[in-house]
């Protein structure tokens, strides 16, 4: 059972990841 706090900690790191994912396709 996900307890809420993994669920928003594997969320962020997701959305960590896909964050690194477009600022390395836009030109920063």
């Amino acid at each position: 059972m996900l307890s809420a706090y993994h669920f928003i900690f594997s969320c962020s790191r997701i959305y960590k990841k896909s964050k690194q994912k477009v600022s390395r396709l836009l030109p920063n």
